[in-house]
């Protein structure tokens, strides 16, 4: 499974549901997986040195700007690398087809 968090805000000049689009200026970020226990996995936001990291807001939360964090999930089918041997996670996910809808 891929976990991608994107910032959203109502930048947009629309109202209700459609007034939500990606913050300027930010990118969706994949979440790595790691296992805690025996039974309970986190999900963490690795920066490109491999740390643990925040995910920054572009604007503060106490702020004028509404903004949400988008989390889409997507499950795939493992396949291997160019020798066979490793699995390969895609490095970027299309989620804009795959919307949850809530009512």
């Amino acid at each position: 499974m891929i976990v991608e968090v994107q910032i959203q805000n109502t930048s947009s000049g629309l109202t209700g549901d459609l007034s939500w689009v990606p913050a300027p200026g930010t990118e969706p970020v994949m979440l790595n997986q790691s296992i805690s226990g025996t039974n309970e996995v986190v999900w963490e936001y690795l920066n490109k040195g491999g740390g643990k990291q925040a995910i920054e807001l572009p604007h503060p939360i106490d702020g004028a700007t509404p903004m949400r964090l988008r989390i889409s999930e997507l499950d795939y089918y493992q396949f291997g690398g160019p020798d066979g041997d490793e699995s390969v996670t895609p490095k970027s996910v299309d989620t804009s087809f795959r919307r949850l809808s809530w009512r």
